[in-house]
């Protein structure tokens, strides 16, 4: 992973990270996917859990939820989202 990426991870990861910035973030993948894709592996558990943690801006199932998970539908030949990453969010 080059470098200012890792250290846009790094903050993404980061609990003391605010909710906006991580939406910038989560946005600014979505719309560059295809610079991200390479690195996907490391960047579907965090888009999963921004998902379904709820911090997208709102209530309901919003436009921007969907181009997240185009996104990372978007990675599965090189990025496959295991089991494990989802079961502790939703009962299998």
């Amino acid at each position: 992973m080059p470098v200012w990426m890792a250290a846009l991870h790094k903050k993404f990861l980061d609990g003391r990270t605010h909710g906006n910035i991580r939406i910038f973030l989560a946005r600014l993948i979505s719309n560059r996917s295809k610079v991200f894709q390479p690195y996907a592996r490391f960047w579907v558990t965090p888009l999963v859990q921004l998902i379904v943690s709820g911090e997208t801006g709102g209530a309901g199932f919003q436009y921007f939820m969907v181009d997240l998970m185009v996104t990372i539908l978007s990675w599965s030949t090189t990025a496959i989202v295991e089991v494990s990453i989802l079961s502790g969010y939703f009962p299998l």
